[in-house]
């Protein structure tokens, strides 16, 4: 086995690193309902990745100063993600050989990840509307309480560095074997952006690995 030479960054939140598994797991469904919810929601007000010239004048007053994030971190990533494209799958380990596209993903991880941003975005959408609120299931009320507590975490955002990483267990973002022959190391170098995704992510200690305090 090879192993590649430069660094590889992860942006995460010590608050997603001190949970245990348990806990992130519980976490996670919680963002995976609020995305549910929300996104069927403002489906319901035919909002779903239309153009913002679209957009009623009443939606327009309500999401106008959001709509770009609300549209591009929640609605398309939501429903890329149910479309299992895979850009769009959160339960692995992704990396970046660039230090500064890390750290905004760690700005945004604080809650549980992309999955957690996903779901952020999509409810910062749906509660513009009075009508989100208005739920006749303990269990979606009990969900909205509970995602809301979350929100309040003070976020702790920061940027981990793998070094020493096996070629073998790095693949391309959708999940592509790389052809390490044809693509030579000096060509993911810190002016070339690019993501990947990590074989065997519960084999990998972040909590335990250098970073840097982004906050």
């Amino acid at each position: 086995m090879s192993t590649y030479k430069g660094v590889m960054y992860h942006g995460t939140d010590k608050n997603v690193l001190r949970m245990g598994e348990q806990e992130r797991k519980r976490r996670l469904k919680l963002c995976n309902e609020m995305a549910d919810y929300a996104y069927g929601f403002l489906k319901s007000k035919n909002l779903c990745v239309v153009l913002k010239s679209q957009l009623s004048e009443p939606d327009k007053e309500k999401l106008g100063d959001i709509w770009n994030d609300l549209r591009n971190f929640g609605m398309t990533k939501y429903e890329g993600a149910k479309r299992d494209n895979s850009l769009y799958q959160y339960g692995s380990l992704y990396v970046t050989n660039g230090f500064d596209r890390a750290a905004r993903y760690a700005k945004a991880s604080f809650i549980c990840g992309e999955s957690g941003d996903v779901a952020y975005w999509l409810y910062l959408g749906a509660k513009r509307y009075d009508e989100f609120y208005c739920v006749d299931s303990e269990k979606k009320r009990a969900m909205i309480n509970a995602f809301e507590e979350a929100l309040k975490i003070n976020p702790e955002p920061i940027v981990v560095f793998l070094e020493n990483l096996e070629k073998n267990n790095i693949k391309h973002e959708n999940g592509n074997d790389i052809d390490w022959d044809k693509m030579e190391e000096d060509f993911i170098k810190e002016d070339i952006i690019t993501s990947f995704r990590i074989v065997n992510p519960e084999d990998y200690d972040l909590a335990s690995m250098r970073y840097i305090d982004i906050t």
